[in-house]
């Protein structure tokens, strides 16, 4: 089954991603994806990558948990997934997929990447 890609009420979510992102009663934790050309990725393992890459590290992808704009996500599966994108103060364009609960705190970081490469 194909994921369902929907427009979103994305000044909602946004709000409440963004809320989440600055409480510091939040949990954080980095999830995994199954990617179809490599299998199993870990966000982790991701974020590696992409520092080596680009220089992105950690700090950056926290500031984009706070500042980022959402682009897409998958509703259908659970819990929903979003896609954001933004700008790191390095000037590295970076995309991010996260999935949150505003109710229980928290946000699970599931992929990392350069936008573009």
């Amino acid at each position: 089954m194909t994921p369902r890609l929907v427009e979103l009420d994305v000044a909602s979510i946004a709000s409440q991603l963004r809320e989440l992102a600055c409480s510091q009663d939040t949990t954080w934790s980095f999830g995994s994806y199954v990617n179809p050309e490599t299998g199993l990725m870990h966000f982790g393992e991701e974020l590696e990558a992409v520092q080596k890459e680009a220089g992105v590290d950690l700090n950056d992808v926290l500031r984009m948990c706070k500042t980022g704009k959402i682009t897409k996500g998958e509703t259908d599966v659970e819990p929903p997934q979003y896609r954001m994108e933004g700008i790191t103060t390095d000037g590295v364009h970076i995309g991010l997929g996260v999935s949150f609960n505003a109710k229980e705190k928290w946000i699970e970081l599931v992929t990392v990447f350069v936008v573009g490469r």
